[in-house]
């Protein structure tokens, strides 16, 4: 999954989120979701550190 096909799926999830509160049950293709925004954050941050050099 890359970031824009993530964005994506997290603007329909919290769309979803938002309609069927009580009926999440896809929690696999989130928690792909939630990783692939953290290492996408976590390879962001080692960028920054490495041009602060």
């Amino acid at each position: 999954m890359n970031i824009k096909d993530t964005i994506e799926t997290m603007k329909h999830w919290i769309e979803y989120e938002q309609n069927h509160k009580d009926k999440i049950n896809k929690a696999d293709e989130l928690i792909e979701v939630q990783q692939t925004i953290l290492d996408y954050i976590e390879e962001l941050e080692l960028q920054i550190k490495v041009g602060d050099r």
